[in-house]
């Protein structure tokens, strides 16, 4: 395997393991870089074994599951915070003052 592919694989290795431990910034850059270089290295027009292209896309792979199954926890938190401050909003109504003569009053003039 040549530098430039054990060097992709490295990448996609890491990128896996900062997707576990939820560190987006460095992800976006660490996949930006492995892209490029796979752009290099076909545009290099160098042999490359299918073992390694399967290897490769494997690791692809793993990234895509761990990357959706962060989306889909981060999708959940999301929606259990709008529960939550919506009920907080529930809570400053009721305990907001509202004076009696205002429930009386025809608003649109």
């Amino acid at each position: 395997m040549s530098a430039s592919l054990q060097q992709i694989k490295d990448l996609a290795e890491q990128e896996v393991q900062l997707l576990q431990n939820e560190q987006l910034d460095q992800v976006v850059k660490l996949a930006e870089q492995r892209l490029e270089k796979i752009k290099s290295l076909l545009a290099q027009n160098t042999h490359v074994d299918l073992e390694v292209l399967t290897q490769l896309k494997e690791m692809n792979a793993k990234a895509m599951g761990v990357a959706k199954s962060l989306h889909t926890a981060i999708g959940q938190e999301l929606k259990r915070m709008r529960k939550e401050n919506q009920r907080m909003l529930g809570y400053q109504r009721a305990v907001k003052p509202v004076l009696s003569i205002n429930r009386y009053i025809d608003k649109q003039g």
